[in-house]
């Protein structure tokens, strides 16, 4: 089975109690969720609300980046963002425990699966993918270093793309990956998909 594996599920998982996301804590030998942020989750669901320009985009690549970029209301999303951040941050008290880290998180899944996976006779391998953010200049956070760690702890395989690619595969503003670098990413999948499918 090959798991496809991008770095920003790791960071968004990282958010505090009382974000929109349920937050995984532990307390002493327990493992729980808090609970999701109502009030983050509605002002979330209040930036995808469709409109004219949102719509027309999606017939236009371009006006698409036009309206992501200038006229979008997820515009407001990073000082909506910060703000229950802040006051998660304030109000962090009310929930017990810490803060499970991506370390951890990873471990305990990999470890739940197991047995089944073994069982079954599937044998994992992780395609750590591609990101914009490894070429800029404050990339600080951003790297697969914890998952390694535990990958290689649990005698998982796994294959690392990132060096594979380069500055000008991604687009600038949004980030994804251009039509070049989909299909060199495709190319390099298939390449680990046949490996593990002889």
């Amino acid at each position: 089975m090959v798991v496809l594996y991008y770095l920003n599920d790791r960071i968004e998982n990282g958010t505090p109690p009382g974000e929109i996301l349920p937050s995984l804590r532990k307390n002493g030998q327990s493992i729980f969720f808090t609970p999701a942020n109502e009030e983050a989750y509605k002002a979330c669901m209040r930036t995808m609300r469709p409109s004219i320009l949102t719509t027309a985009s999606s017939y236009s690549a371009v006006l698409d980046l036009m309206v992501g970029s200038f006229f979008s209301p997820r515009r407001g999303t990073h000082s909506r963002d910060t703000h229950h951040l802040a006051a998660a941050r304030k109000n962090q008290r009310e929930y017990p425990g810490i803060m499970i880290g991506p370390f951890e998180v990873l471990e305990y899944l990999l470890r739940i699966m197991s047995p089944y996976l073994d069982k079954q006779n599937i044998e994992l391998t992780f395609v750590l993918l591609p990101y914009l953010e490894q070429f800029g200049e404050n990339n600080a956070g951003w790297g697969y270093k914890p998952e390694k760690e535990v990958f290689r702890m649990l005698e998982i395989p796994y294959i690392d793309l990132t060096d594979d690619f380069r500055k000008n595969d991604f687009y600038p503003i949004d980030r994804h990956l251009t039509p070049k670098g989909q299909e060199k990413l495709g190319h390099l999948i298939a390449q680990v998909v046949r490996r593990d499918n002889p």
